[in-house]
């Protein structure tokens, strides 16, 4: 390879045949409608921007459309001059009769009479005729200053002399394999025969006699030591080294270091790098002003290539090897220098183990590049890696994008979502560079029937997937960011057709990143199997004599209907008459199939029919996500995640099945919660749930149980209780709520006027639990606790609590406190507690049939203390209240408070 460290070549200043040059507005190429199809596209890219080549009305560029002879003398024309147009200076020109009234005769002139197209005879030119590659080729050839008759352009072996020239200086480089320079020249192909010319040599003339005569008429006008102009003249080989850098090409002809694309002003060339580190093009095309209005990189060919392992020791062995200096290598890997040993080290230096080590960064799907710099004996050797992982979650205010698992790499941890329009959840190919993410696209899953899986200890590398006839291997990054399944398929047995159905996630050159086993062929319905609702009946045997039974559930689906004696087998049965301890008064959320009107599951408990039981002390947000105890996240919801909650209507008796959506939301919050009463441990709430791409033979139901965040798509809550500790004021008085059924489903309860959270309610309370709280006679006290709402009375119009947790009370006092005007005080304390506007204060207010709880605000206990004042003590005495239970936040601001009007009294005491 050419030394890809210095400029492509020197930039000199030089004169050209024309002074003024036409700048063009840009073309960015890919604008083009059918850009897709472009097979060059550096070449088109930079023939547009310079404005040799421009697209049709409709967009489209044809990259396969020929060309005409009249289109190519103006392309040629148009190149010739640095894109200026000379159509005016040579409209009269044209000799070629049938040409003279063609839309190209001036350019078509110009061609001509600068020695670079010639007609078909001398009063032809055939401007309607197709243009060869080889015809291009000499075109180019004596743009760039080779001389025609010199060179042998003409006669018998002219066909053979051109391609001879057009190899020599580059012209046919980088084209496609079979690309046959004898057939029509296509509009891609002239842009890349036109690409080469602008990168080739300009040629100054022939050498005779160590003479150099100037041939080139078009770029060059020849200039001696004093800056004289010499038009036309011939100069020595030493001036032309001299001035112009010359070399003698091959036999006479004499080059310059100059390229072509030097005569275009605002037109540059130099090489870089890309993200990855490659050598890369990079042209850039500014205006008159300096301002730079078109830039683009392309790759440059690496000396080699490869997207599976590479045994560096064997590929650089010649370079290790060299007698005449040593290689030095620079080794990057997604873009970052390795480390500071591989920054420019010594290729002869390193160990077996070095080698080895470097090689192990390399496999299937790991994309190695290498490039030679004979020049400057360097190596350059590049890895990219292709990453798979789920989008943790996208932002719509920022419009960013955050990965599962790759959370921090080299600095980056959210992305720019603008040109991608990922969704959270979405699964996604992705590559990583020094600027960041360099590229994603959504991983489209293939599925396919695995046949047989060969498996090798777990190790990727050596395992494989047969489907349909077609070996998948593993890439070298298998999982390494989505660590799902954790290994290869090993359930698809060896020697085996187990012909299950798999969606495999596939690196752009076909090796398996991520795997997932399907049920596509299977119509899955999820439903509520209710617990003590399952019956076994008419007992058969079938006609080898085994024992059959039928058998029915009661099933409740995730739209809230149900139905009664549904026909199941024997797995969904069982579930339904489960009775140990941790599924108590619990039935099951299952996943089942329809088999000849029987609902039919194929796996038992310990398989993905059996939802996941929360574990306890967990909850749903109300926007769906399930929360672990410690409030971390356990599983994230979708749009399409479907909720069905079960509660009980204490007015009827019976169950309530609601439905909820994903993109709705849920009414509130819920939890999963056991406590223990009397020393038995009792199930009062259940969530239970599936999840999105379930791992076959665990009862995790998720991808694997070392993965946090995954994709609930079907949960089923039983009962409904709060996540938050809230306060209540408990009194008590056993409210007569005889027609309410509170037993039957957690125990016997009896019911207790409360306040909780501000709001008036009934709670339940079971004996052992009353014993804790009324110890103290009649004493109502403030306690902050964990209480479940667990329905509403509409006989008594209030909403009904239990508690989920053993009680404690809150800090409490029993002694009287003097009320002034939102002020408490105690005796011997001169600084008052405030009782702010926003207070909750609850009073017991003594009636006929016993004491009832209200909500006052602090301005109803000034008006009810206001009027005791006037109307029944005495003027200048103080008011006492006694508090049961009282609590602040900052140790002076009362803001929740508890009285008994009952002890309101009057101190005769005057106030001081």
């Amino acid at each position: 390879m050419k030394n890809f460290r210095k400029v492509l070549a020197l930039i000199l200043v030089v004169a050209t045949l024309f002074s003024f040059v036409a700048m063009v507005s840009a073309k960015d190429a890919d604008d083009y409608s059918d850009y897709d199809k472009v097979n060059y596209a550096e070449a088109v890219d930079v023939l547009s921007a310079i404005g040799i080549l421009d697209g049709y009305p409709d967009g489209t560029f044809r990259p396969t459309n020929t060309i005409k002879r009249s289109e190519m003398a103006k392309m040629i024309a148009v190149l010739s001059n640095a894109g200026d147009d000379v159509s005016d200076l040579y409209a009269s020109a044209c000799t070629f009769a049938d040409a003279k009234n063609d839309w190209a005769a001036s350019y078509i002139a110009y061609c001509a009479q600068t020695g670079i197209v010639a007609g078909r005879n001398a009063t032809t030119f055939d401007p309607n005729g197709k243009v060869t590659g080889i015809e291009t080729a000499k075109m180019l050839l004596c743009l760039i200053g080779f001389d025609a008759a010199a060179q042998g352009y003409v006669g018998v072996n002219w066909k053979t002399n051109i391609l001879r020239d057009a190899k020599n200086v580059g012209l046919l480089d980088n084209f496609a394999a079979d690309y046959d320079p004898a057939k029509a020249i296509t509009r891609e192909e002239a842009a890349q025969m036109m690409l080469n010319a602008l990168k080739a040599p300009m040629v100054i003339g022939t050498l005779s006699n160590n003479l150099v005569k100037i041939t080139n008429n078009v770029w060059i006008v020849a200039v001696n030591k004093d800056g004289e102009w010499i038009v036309g003249s011939d100069i020595t080989l030493t001036d032309a080294e001299k001035n112009y850098n010359a070399t003698v090409l091959y036999g006479n002809v004499v080059v310059s270091n100059i390229p072509v694309w030097t005569n275009y002003k605002g037109l540059k060339v130099s090489v870089g790098s890309d993200c990855y580190m490659n050598p890369v093009t990079e042209w850039t095309y500014a205006n008159a002003k300096g301002t730079v209005i078109w830039k683009s990189q392309y790759a440059l060919t690496p000396d080699f290539s490869d997207t599976k392992a590479v045994d560096f020791k064997t590929l650089l062995k010649e370079e290790r090897e060299s007698k005449v200096h040593d290689y030095v290598a620079y080794l990057y890997v997604d873009g970052f220098l390795r480390d500071a040993y591989w920054n420019g080290v010594e290729l002869n230096t390193l160990s077996d183990r070095t080698w080895n080590a470097l090689s192990d960064l390399t496999g299937k799907g790991v994309l190695t590049n290498v490039f030679v710099d004979d020049v400057d004996h360097e190596v350059i050797i590049t890895i990219k890696n292709t990453y798979i992982d789920r989008v943790e979650n996208t932002t719509k205010a920022s419009n960013m994008f955050t990965l599962e698992h790759d959370t921090n790499y080299k600095g980056y941890n959210a992305f720019s979502n603008k040109d991608y329009g990922f969704k959270t959840n979405d699964i996604i190919l992705y590559w990583i560079c020094n600027e960041g993410l360099h590229d994603a696209k959504l991983a489209e899953p293939v599925n396919v029937n695995a046949t047989r899986a060969t498996t090798y200890k777990g190790d990727p590398a050596q395992s494989t997937v047969v489907a349909g006839g077609k070996t998948y291997e593993y890439a070298y990054n298998f999982e390494t960011k989505l660590a799902a399944q954790n290994d290869v398929m090993g359930n698809v047995s060896n020697g085996f057709d187990y012909d299950a159905s798999y969606n495999l996630y596939l690196d752009e050159y076909g090796y398996i990143m991520h795997w997932v086993e399907t049920d596509e062929d299977v119509a899955y319905t999820y439903a509520y199997a209710v617990e003590n609702t399952g019956r076994k009946s008419n007992q058969w045997f079938d006609g080898q004599g085994a024992e059959h039974w039928d058998y029915t559930a009661t099933l409740v689906g995730m739209d809230g209907t149900l139905t009664e004696k549904v026909a199941v087998d024997a797995n969904v049965y069982s579930e339904v008459v489960w009775t140990t301890t941790d599924r108590q008064e619990t039935g099951r959320l299952l996943r089942y199939y329809n088999n000849n009107d029987v609902a039919t599951m194929e796996g038992t408990r310990s398989n993905v029919d059996v939802a996941v039981r929360a574990a306890s002390g967990s909850y749903l947000s109300k926007e769906g996500d399930l929360y672990n105890r410690d409030g971390s996240v356990a599983f994230y919801n979708t749009d399409n995640t479907q909720y069905l909650v079960r509660t009980w209507d204490y007015t009827k008796g019976e169950y309530v099945y609601t439905s909820f959506n994903g993109k709705d939301g849920l009414d509130r919050s819920y939890a999963d919660h056991t406590y223990v009463d009397t020393g038995v441990s009792r199930t009062i709430s259940t969530i239970q749930y599936f999840t999105k791409n379930a791992t076959p033979g665990t009862n995790s139901g998720n991808l694997g149980t070392s993965t946090a965040h995954n994709v609930l798509t079907y949960v089923f809550i039983d009962a409904v209780y709060e996540v938050n500790p809230v306060n209540a004021f408990v009194l008590d008085y056993k409210m007569s709520v005889s027609d309410v059924n509170f037993s039957g489903l957690w125990g016997a309860y009896d019911a207790y006027e409360a306040v909780v959270g501000g709001v008036k309610g009934l709670l339940m309370l079971t004996d052992n639990q009353a014993r804790k709280i009324f110890s103290n006679e009649d004493m109502a006290w403030l306690y902050q606790v964990d209480l479940a709402s667990i329905g509403y009375s509409e006989e008594a119009g209030l909403p009904v609590y239990a508690f989920t947790d053993a009680m404690a009370p809150d800090t409490h006092l029993n002694q009287e406190f003097r009320y002034l005007e939102n002020r408490l005080f105690v005796d011997g304390d001169p600084v008052p507690y405030v009782v702010p506007e926003d207070a909750i204060i609850v009073a017991a207010v003594p009636t006929t049939d016993g004491k009832t709880l209200e909500i006052l605000t602090v301005e109803d206990l000034n008006n009810y203390v206001e009027e005791l004042h006037n109307g029944a003590i005495e003027p200048g005495s103080d008011l006492y209240v006694t508090v049961r239970g009282w609590m602040y936040t900052d140790g002076k601001t009362v803001n929740e408070l508890y009285i008994d009007y009952s002890t309101i009294t009057a101190n005769r005491v005057p106030v001081v």
